[in-house]
């Protein structure tokens, strides 16, 4: 290697070295303004370590954890997606995609993800809680049970996994032990939102309309689109159409496309005796979304508002083999 090549290649390893060492400056630095709550500075300094250095795999993890924290989702995903690009061992990265592949709905994507970072975290309970929800979403219900024992075998007081293990209670039926998990959550911490909310769907599956609309309304989570939803249909089955509006307005102005903010919207038609416009919606997210809750049971009311009682019965008997509790009352006048 000739002389002008030799001071070529360390002149380049010099200004390599020193821009890693500026980028680790400025990734200390997000670090910090994302540990005390200030999203915006934390993005800044990340953003001007991966320009220091664009192959910076923690940067871009870190960046997407500030983007999740401020909801925007699909630029936490463009990161995560990078930092196991540039380094394809990046379990953490994995782990926190797998997350997010699963709350979008991408779940075989997240099953994979969660399968390639086990071995990572044989001891988080924190893991195998996250991957129990994911198992719940692609209905592998008995292996959704062991991941969140293990969870708690880990961690007896994850609130997050008690929570969750009975929500799959509730979705196999057993109530009572669902509602002990629930009562479990909220000594640990009484106003924990997501025990409050699925205590709450439980009240409202034996129609105690009123009890669960309390525990709720006032909730952490009551701009969520889940709650708002939620409390959308209370009120509609409690025919105080005035306040089912209010949060049905809400949950259209968070996700007005979501599949039960338009369930909700053909219930509210149905109640103001539009029954053939709220059957064109009810029918198109049968087509889609034939899992929406107690989606039967409005086809058959829908369908008896009609007139039409043979298929009203028909869509009531399919509602009470999904479990549904309302469908089963409406099924027993068909005999």
């Amino acid at each position: 290697m000739n002389k002008f090549f030799k001071i070529l290649l360390l002149v380049l390893l010099f200004f390599s070295c020193k821009s890693k060492k500026e980028s680790a400056e400025f990734f200390k630095r997000g670090n910090y303004h994302f540990k005390i709550n200030e999203p915006e500075k934390a993005i800044y300094f990340f953003n001007e370590a991966i320009n220091k250095y664009p192959e910076y795999a923690d940067a871009y993890n870190n960046r997407g954890l500030v983007y999740l924290k401020i909801n925007k989702s699909q630029k936490a995903i463009e990161d995560f997606e990078m930092a196991i690009k540039i380094d394809s061992k990046f379990f953490e990265a994995k782990f926190n995609l797998a997350k997010i592949y699963s709350e979008i709905g991408k779940t075989k994507e997240a099953d994979d993800l969660y399968e390639e970072t086990k071995s990572n975290y044989l001891k988080s309970s924190d893991f195998y809680n996250f991957y129990g929800q994911n198992l719940v979403r692609i209905n592998q219900i008995d292996n959704s049970l062991l991941s969140f024992n293990k969870s708690l075998q880990l961690n007896p007081k994850n609130i997050e996994t008690i929570t969750n293990l009975g929500y799959v209670f509730y979705l196999k039926n057993e109530n009572e032990k669902a509602r002990i998990q629930f009562d479990k959550a909220l000594k640990i911490n009484p106003n924990f939102p997501f025990a409050l909310n699925n205590l709450a769907v439980l009240y409202a599956k034996n129609r105690d309309f009123n009890r669960a609309i309390n525990l709720i309304q006032d909730s952490e989570l009551s701009f969520d689109i889940v709650v708002c939803n939620n409390l959308t249909l209370f009120y509609l089955e409690m025919d105080d159409l005035e306040n089912a509006k209010i949060y049905l307005n809400k949950a259209q102005k968070i996700e007005e496309n979501n599949v039960y903010t338009k369930r909700n919207a053909a219930i509210l038609m149905l109640k103001t005796l539009k029954p053939k416009e709220a059957m064109v919606l009810f029918e198109s997210i049968e087509k889609t979304n034939p899992d929406v809750d107690y989606l039967y049971y409005y086809l058959g009311k829908t369908f008896k508002k009609l007139k039409d009682f043979e298929k009203a019965c028909k869509n009531f008997k399919i509602g009470a083999q999904l479990n549904d509790n309302w469908s089963k009352l409406e099924l027993v006048k068909c005999k």
